[in-house]
């Protein structure tokens, strides 16, 4: 009886793992399957965040964010035939400036790679507008010159043979007045150097300023000795700390010394006769010791010369407006040259 008792449990036993093995094999629907794949997927999920994440620890507790997709973006519907786009660029004018700018290069460019008469001929057209432009421009800007004497430079300089070797030759006569002017107060001292090559040939430009000019020339020798070519009006010194106290590395070099403290060098350096003498009016102009119009009167091409340190800033000028600061640089530049504006 305990045998048949024990059999009937045992054939039990095997009914209920027939009945898993059905419900486990073919007893699974598709959903089914579906739900095992989907668990196996986000199984695999966690145990990869787990191993990126592992210095935290386990954090099972955690929900993992769910990924969402990304919108999809509006459809922008096309613009409609004939509506033109906001973004769509007018572009320059038709043969203006910038049309040619832009359109000549491009032009060029095609008539060279493909030149066919086509491309060759419309890059000629191109060009021979912008030439008619530029010679309109310049006519214009001949009126225009002629009829402004602050922007003629005829004013400054005149371009007339006669009138020009006229204004020169008075501008030498004004340079030769600086130097004698000059001669009351100031001086000129000249460092030489028995070594240098250049110091001896130095000599003849020195000795034609002696001759022409009474200003008062020393020279300052490193040796001391006198010098056979020099003139003999000229007083050789020798050199008693002039070199380093005002700094002389180079010879020849001349200094123009206004006592008690004004020493302004002129050149270091080969110097011929007609440059010192225009760096002796430059410097006099520069450091004071001659007035503008005395300075413009020596060097005409100097005149008018507007410069943007000296012009006047109380005025109220709107540079946005031609004809607010177009006026206001008129009166400026005549008054630089001297001349009284009666333009309103």
């Amino acid at each position: 009886m305990a045998r048949g008792a024990r059999g009937d449990r045992v054939a039990q036993a095997r009914r209920l793992v027939m009945g898993l093995l059905l419900l486990f094999t073919g007893g699974f629907s598709a959903p089914s399957l579906e739900a095992s794949e989907r668990q196996r997927w986000e199984d695999r999920r966690f145990e990869e965040a787990f191993w990126r994440d592992r210095e935290r620890g386990w954090h099972w507790y955690e929900v993992m964010p769910v990924e969402e997709p990304p919108p999809e973006p509006d459809d922008v519907p096309p613009p409609m035939s004939g509506q033109a786009s906001p973004q769509a660029d007018a572009g320059p004018a038709p043969l203006s400036a910038q049309w040619l700018r832009e359109t000549l290069p491009e032009l060029r460019d095609a008539a060279i790679n493909d030149p066919t008469e086509n491309n060759v001929r419309a890059y000629f057209y191109a060009q021979r507008i912008m030439m008619d432009r530029a010679q309109i421009f310049s006519d214009v800007a001949q009126t225009v010159v002629r009829n402004d004497p602050l922007l003629d430079e005829n004013l400054r300089l005149p371009f007339a043979s006669a009138a020009r070797a006229a204004t020169l030759a008075s501008a030498e006569e004004s340079k030769r007045a600086i130097i004698e002017s000059l001669a009351d107060k100031a001086g000129l001292w000249v460092f030489y150097d028995e070594t240098c090559e250049f110091c001896a040939k130095q000599l003849q430009p020195l000795n034609r300023f002696v001759d022409r000019h009474q200003m008062e020339m020393r020279v300052i020798s490193r040796q001391g000795r006198r010098l056979a070519a020099l003139n003999p009006r000229v007083k050789v010194l020798a050199d008693t700390g002039q070199f380093a106290n005002l700094g002389i590395n180079f010879t020849p070099a001349v200094m123009l010394v206004v006592p008690p403290e004004g020493f302004y060098l002129i050149s270091q350096g080969f110097i011929d006769y007609t440059s010192l003498v225009d760096r002796l009016v430059a410097a006099a102009h520069q450091y004071g010791l001659i007035s503008s119009q005395t300075y413009f009167a020596a060097r005409p091409a100097a005149r008018g010369v507007l410069e943007a340190s000296s012009i006047d800033e109380t005025e109220q000028v709107d540079w946005n407006n031609t004809d607010s600061w177009v006026p206001f640089i008129q009166r400026e530049i005549a008054r630089v040259y001297g001349i009284e504006d009666r333009r309103k």
